[in-house]
């Protein structure tokens, strides 16, 4: 779409937006399975096959660090607090 200008040609300076995917489970999920899936996907990741087609895709693997409960919270936390402003003055409405 060349005819379209870029976020920067539009006046939004810095302007990133990357997709991300995380597993969400109901509040009251025991930790203990909640760090066992955690554990399961993040070696899943790490083996060869799974890195290899993850880098076929084009995605960007976090590292183990970032891979918690508890930066998946802050992070999406982050997010929301990101595109709040913008998605209110879009006017869209949840029904």
């Amino acid at each position: 779409m060349p005819q379209l200008p870029t976020a920067d040609e539009q006046g939004l300076a810095d302007f990133e937006a990357h997709q991300w995917f995380g597993f969400f489970m109901p509040r009251e999920t025991p930790p203990a399975i909640v760090e066992r899936l955690r554990v399961a996907a993040s070696t899943a990741i790490d083996t060869p096959a799974v890195r290899e087609r993850l880098n076929e895709l084009g995605a960007a693997v976090v590292p183990p660090e970032r891979r918690s409960s508890q930066y998946l919270q802050s992070f999406v936390e982050r997010e929301i607090e990101k595109w709040a402003a913008a998605i209110k003055s879009s006017g869209v409405a949840a029904d």
